[in-house]
């Protein structure tokens, strides 16, 4: 790693920190007796939480207001660090709510802890990527984590249902996400955020099509990471099926992070097709709270209630 990279280091201080930690924690496990596991592993994910959010709250502070890294990929900016806590907190309350679980269902404690550092490290990086290489990387950490902690009663079909069929229908709305930032390249030549955005406002309207086409289709990718309507018929079955803390952080952090990263590509990236994207977001918010609450009056279980509302 050259100095300029080393340099770069700290604008993922916070997420970098819970990757090693979650290396931390699976290591250690090797080295122990079976009793001693559940406690050290709970320990070590809540010491690297902490850390994590120790290094958000010292971001807060410094001089400057933004940092960018790595030739731009990542920014480290007021609206990263207020998600990247929010994240953080998640996680923790995760964490505590998790004892139980892995106590009484016999859940491997290193790998659940590592998993869920891994998901929120991945969520971190999401709301901090500034080119579209880095987003997808970002996301597919995060879920590729969630479909396995949704799955971790290996015993429990209907766990196994859920982790199921969150990969299916995540591959599937993957594609989506994908071929909709290859016509945004294309459109724009860059998969840098900011430069899409200069590279739109200077082209003539009648070119936007593939552009416009290619946010429609991102937005789609994203919008089922949210759960939102029409992109949210795998919500409750997951919801009811995964573990609760599990359905508890991917109602929170998955939220935040999905909402988060998708402000910064509409702002900075989309603002050429604002009146594109802004029509039809309102559509989707509006079809989200109507039919959500609806399907939630019909549901006579409390997680799949929650997951509709």
């Amino acid at each position: 790693m050259n100095t300029a990279a080393w340099s770069d280091l700290p604008t993922i201080f916070p997420a970098l920190a819970l990757l090693v930690g979650a290396l931390g924690v699976v290591g250690v496990d090797v080295l122990l007796r079976r009793d001693d596991r559940a406690g050290i592993a709970e320990l070590l994910s809540a010491c690297t939480l902490v850390a994590s959010l120790v290094l958000i709250v010292l971001g807060v502070y410094r001089p400057e207001d933004v940092r960018v890294g790595f030739a731009g990929a990542v920014t480290q900016d007021r609206l990263s660090l207020f998600l990247s806590m929010a994240i953080v907190l998640a996680a923790g309350l995760t964490q505590v709510l998790s004892g139980g679980l892995i106590r009484q269902k016999g859940v491997p404690p290193a790998e659940y802890s590592a998993l869920l550092l891994i998901s929120a490290a991945g969520m971190m990086l999401l709301v901090q990527a500034m080119d579209l290489v880095t987003f997808f990387i970002a996301l597919e950490i995060l879920s590729l984590c969630l479909y396995v902690l949704a799955g971790v009663l290996r015993r429990d079909a209907r766990s196994n249902e859920a982790s199921l069929k969150y990969f299916l229908m995540g591959a599937f709305a993957t594609g989506f996400l994908l071929y909709g930032m290859a016509l945004l390249y294309g459109a724009t030549g860059t998969v840098k955020i900011p430069e899409i955005g200069r590279a739109l406002e200077q082209q003539p309207g009648g070119q936007l099509t593939l552009a416009t086409i290619g946010f429609c289709m991102l937005a789609a990718g994203v919008c089922f990471k949210v759960g939102a309507v029409p992109f949210h018929m795998w919500v409750p079955d997951v919801y009811e099926g995964s573990p609760t803390p599990v359905t508890a952080f991917m109602s929170v952090a998955v939220k935040a992070a999905g909402f988060g990263a998708f402000l910064r590509i509409l702002i900075m990236a989309g603002a050429p097709q604002a009146k594109v994207w802004g029509e039809l977001l309102y559509g989707v918010a509006v079809a989200t709270m109507v039919v959500g609450n609806l399907l939630a009056v019909w549901q006579r279980n409390v997680k799949r209630m929650l997951a509709c509302s």
